[in-house]
């Protein structure tokens, strides 16, 4: 009864975390819920005896942890205005407030090329490049100076057509595109760079 208890608890809080994850982006919490899911797999399908051996050891421990790193996310939840979307957090960037087409048009007036920023509302890792890495002054700098900047909801409007498009599989994905919409270098993928690596590759 006691093992069942635990492993329960345990599979919820691996929940919780991937979902705190999403929202805010924490390696700690998504670390948390990784090492909670191993026991639990470990216990259910390959060794109960070395389950039952973590719990009587350190599973008191680990859940204690889970239910700190929990609350945390929670407080930042609730702390958050009610009113203000997840993702809408401030960025020194300037991103175009136009259509694909306009920003294109803009592009080859002014002779420039297109940084583009595809993202969604859930992704985790999107939510921190544009809390550190667009919200920094030195990047921004060059962004705006150098670059026509699209910042593309793939699952909203023509943001959704855009992403089929350039075959977006991964959030957030950061490319540089021409005036003609032809593909110069793609930044990054799947991740949000350091400042370091992403001010080499603009």
């Amino acid at each position: 009864m006691k093992n069942k208890i635990y492993f329960i608890t345990i599979l919820i809080l691996s929940i919780l975390h991937i979902y705190l994850y999403i929202n805010f982006s924490s390696k700690i919490l998504v670390l948390i819920a990784l090492g909670l899911v191993l026991m639990c797999f470990v216990g259910l399908f390959f060794n109960k005896l070395l389950f039952q051996k973590i719990i009587n050891s350190i599973s008191p421990f680990v859940i204690f942890m889970g239910i700190g790193m929990a609350f945390y996310g929670i407080s930042k939840m609730v702390a958050r205005p009610k009113n203000q979307p997840i993702f809408n957090e401030p960025t020194a960037v300037y991103f175009e407030k136009t259509d694909f087409k306009t920003a294109l048009i803009k592009a080859k007036t002014s002779k420039k090329l297109i940084f583009i920023d595809f993202y969604t509302t859930w992704c985790g890792p999107c939510v921190a490049f544009k809390k550190t890495i667009l919200a920094d002054e030195e990047v921004a700098k060059v962004l705006n100076e150098k670059y026509i900047n699209l910042a593309i909801d793939c699952e909203k409007g023509e943001g959704t057509e855009i992403a089929n498009q350039y075959s977006i599989k991964f959030y957030p994905t950061l490319l540089l595109i021409d005036s003609d919409g032809k593909i110069i270098k793609k930044l990054s993928e799947n991740e949000s760079p350091s400042k370091q690596s992403f001010l080499e590759s603009i």
